[in-house]
């Protein structure tokens, strides 16, 4: 079972998108969610390595076309 690794000031687990949005909101007092979160790891990470790419998007729940598509920025 995964360790938690994102917690709220209570000490209770960020578990959710939706917990992870409103947590960062608050943070940064601008629109930061989870979405804007995978684009900057994944714009920043991949350029040919599609197997590390394969694993990481698995991980994050959800595919590489749609991390293609929706959150790595190629120009």
């Amino acid at each position: 079972e995964p360790i938690p690794f994102l917690m709220n000031q209570d000490g209770r687990v960020i578990d959710t998108s939706t917990e992870m949005t409103r947590s960062l909101n608050k943070i940064f007092g601008k629109k930061v969610g989870s979405s804007l979160l995978r684009n900057i790891f994944l714009t920043d990470k991949y350029s040919d390595s599609a197997k590390e790419m394969a694993d990481d998007v698995k991980a994050m729940g959800t595919s590489t076309a749609v991390a293609n598509t929706n959150y790595i920025k190629t120009d």
